[in-house]
């Protein structure tokens, strides 16, 4: 088996799908819990996995969260953000 030569530290699994969880709950507060705790569990599968320490994991959480602050603040982000949740709300009979 081939090591991998990309770095651990932060896990980009547990980065993207912090923010991903974020920006999706921003969408549908009412699922925010259950959104959240699904962007944890996916991030800690990556423990579970032997891919990555609990410290990477950790770092992911904080740069995903990082990142979504930076997104959502940006006026072109909440534009389409707009966009996006009234088509997900609508799709979702909210």
């Amino acid at each position: 088996m081939k090591l991998s030569n990309s770095g651990s530290w932060p896990s980009g699994h547990a980065t993207v799908g912090t923010m991903m969880g974020i920006i999706l709950s921003d969408m549908v507060p009412e699922k925010r819990a259950e959104i959240m705790a699904r962007a944890a569990e996916y991030a800690h599968n990556r423990v579970v996995g032997g891919i990555h320490y609990p410290s990477d994991v950790e770092m992911g959480k904080i740069s995903g969260s990082a990142i979504a602050a930076v997104l959502l603040s940006r006026p072109d982000f909440k534009t389409e953000f707009e966009v996006a949740r009234s088509e997900l709300r609508s799709d979702l009979g909210m």
